[in-house]
């Protein structure tokens, strides 16, 4: 009963990582071609304080020549690891369990 519950629990974390992924996915795509619309403008609120933390090293990037914005990779490598954490304690949970 309770590996079912950390399983599915398990399915639900992944899922909601997946949708995070796609929707900042979304954000870079409409960062070059839809600047003006009310989604980039509510994807923006959502993803501005994630990539935050990443600002200077892509400032730092940008002062020695680097032409691209890395953020919101970064936001998706720390997303990652944190899915991958999560994860982790769960199978640990379950395993007491």
């Amino acid at each position: 009963m309770m590996y079912n519950v950390g399983y599915q629990l398990m399915r639900g974390l992944n899922l909601f990582f997946r949708v995070v992924n796609m929707a900042l996915v979304l954000y870079c795509v409409l960062s070059f071609f839809g600047r003006g619309t009310k989604l980039y403008a509510m994807l923006d609120r959502l993803f501005e304080p994630l990539r935050r933390p990443f600002m200077p090293i892509t400032m730092y990037l940008a002062r020695h020549g680097f032409p691209f914005d890395l953020s919101v990779i970064f936001v998706m490598i720390a997303l990652n690891m944190v899915q991958g954490l999560l994860n982790q304690v769960l199978y640990m949970i379950m395993g007491i369990w």
